[in-house]
């Protein structure tokens, strides 16, 4: 998660340079990518109103997404949980609503319900327009149907506990941290051990309890929940927050150095375990939490050696990253944008003995050889035109940061766009851009293959284009879980 009231230092959070070669018209502004979600949810987006009055009208509550154009936990709840298709079955039972925090449209929103880190998801009564339940930082798939299923009806839990979640994430949702603290334990004393709403019951309590004041209880909880909360994104979160709880703790109190021992140990340990998934910005976190806890400790060898893992981490995310161009996008083109000329670019890191390599996306412009002759020179016009200095700089100033011919980089209202167009440009004449916009995983190979497989169902007549579209989401998903990128 992302904490709003405290700012981090990005170490290593340098923007992929993937230049998207794309031809479009002169005077049109280029399309810039959306954050938010659509898929089959029916996503409304930056409309408070019209969001509170369909869910009264169908008499249901509302589902809040929070998020900001520079926050990469929450792009990646988009790009991977938020869109996923087996939440479908929950459109019935919730209006979804997508609020960019950044807007000034959102001024009002961010008002009535206090947002002090992101991403935030709340579900809200459209009747009192309270919160009755909230979620901070990003969760997988399986804990997003967790939450939905408890806010709509009960769900997997106990009914007798339901009135308390309630109380608990009202309390939560309004900062009231005290008070949502001693609910939250409410609820976990009633509520059964096998409860699959209970890993987010606890991680809610200990964010709490560490922003009003109840590092002891804290610490405590952390402590105690660790083991049966197994290894998941959870104990991650509660073992980093725990550490932290713990270091608050007075140098008098006898527990301390043994409470930060243990917790710094499974924090270690869970931060380095690939095997479940988690948030880059949940591993982050964890990191910042075992730096300052060797910092705290005057450990500088090993505070250094945390901040050169940690860095490796963020790098290796940054390796990773696919298309940051089209991203860079919110950054430079937002008229909203906070951070607009504020942010720095760097070519993609790479490992000791590895070859820099920038991938670059975009475009083959071709005229088919089965054209009518007399439409051939038409179609040529057409690709000259597209590829001409005025369109390319026209795309350049509309929102594609990039352009394939050095003289338009050349030209100072291009470049004056923004920082990359410069930086692509010397890495170009480099010779540092690769051809090669796929993303760098191993299973892209697959991934190709069930696309190219559907996508001929569908263009021999043997299943419609939505049938085709949905069994290639599913083979891809199943092949992802498989290869343990997320759950």
């Amino acid at each position: 998660m992302i904490r709003t009231h405290r700012l981090v230092a990005a170490l290593a959070l340098a923007a992929t340079l993937i230049p998207t070669w794309a031809a479009g018209a002169a005077t049109r502004p280029a399309p810039v990518p959306r954050h938010t979600p659509s898929g089959d949810l029916g996503w409304l987006h930056d409309d408070y109103a019209r969001a509170m009055a369909e869910a009264r009208q169908r008499r249901v509550p509302v589902f809040v997404d929070i998020w900001a154009p520079w926050c990469h936990t929450c792009r990646s709840m988009w790009a991977y949980v938020l869109n996923d298709s087996s939440l479908v079955r929950h459109r019935k039972d919730f209006v979804f609503l997508s609020i960019d925090s950044e807007k000034p449209v959102n001024a009002a929103f961010r008002t009535r319900y206090l947002t002090d880190a992101l991403p935030s998801f709340y579900v809200i009564d459209p009747v009192r327009e309270r919160i009755s339940v909230r979620w901070v930082g990003g969760m997988s798939v399986g804990q997003l149907h967790a939450l939905l299923d408890d806010a709509a009806a009960g769900g997997t839990a106990p009914r007798a506990v339901l009135s308390g979640v309630a109380r608990a994430d009202s309390l939560y949702g309004a900062a009231e941290y005290g008070a949502a603290a001693t609910a939250f334990a409410e609820v976990l004393v009633a509520a059964p051990a096998s409860w699959n709403g209970r890993p987010r019951m606890i991680e809610s309590r200990i964010y709490a309890l560490s922003r009003s004041g109840g590092e002891p209880a804290g610490t405590a909880l952390a402590l105690e929940s660790l083991a049966a909360l197994g290894r998941s994104s959870s104990a991650l979160n509660v073992a980093a927050t725990g550490l932290a709880c713990a270091r608050e703790l007075p140098a008098s109190d006898g527990s301390r150095a043994g409470a930060i021992a243990t917790l710094e140990a499974a924090t270690r340990a869970l931060v380095r375990d690939t095997s479940f998934a988690a948030a880059a910005d949940d591993r982050s976190g964890a990191w910042i939490e075992l730096l300052s806890t060797r910092q705290d400790a005057s450990d500088s060898t090993g505070a250094r050696a945390d901040a050169e893992q940690w860095a490796g981490f963020l790098e290796g995310q940054a390796a990773m990253a696919y298309c940051w161009t089209v991203r860079a996008a919110r950054f430079e083109y937002d008229i909203a944008s906070t951070v607009k000329r504020k942010v720095a670019y760097l070519q993609q890191p790479r490992g000791p003995n590895g070859a820099s390599n920038n991938p670059m996306g975009g475009f083959l412009l071709c005229i088919p050889d089965n054209l009518p002759e007399e439409r051939v020179e038409l179609a040529f016009e057409a690709v000259a035109w597209m590829t001409s200095p005025e369109a390319m700089k026209a795309n350049v100033q509309n929102g594609f940061p990039v352009a394939p011919r050095f003289s338009v980089s050349a030209d100072p209202e291009a470049a004056a766009t923004s920082p990359i167009v410069s930086i692509v440009d010397k890495l170009a004449k480099r010779n540092l851009l690769k051809s090669w916009p796929r993303p760098p995983v191993p299973e892209y190979r697959s991934i190709e293959s069930i696309l190219g497989e559907e996508i001929h169902r569908a263009l021999r007549g043997d299943a419609t284009d939505r049938e085709a579209l949905d069994a290639a989401q599913v083979r891809v998903d199943q092949l992802m879980r498989e290869s343990n990128y997320y759950q």
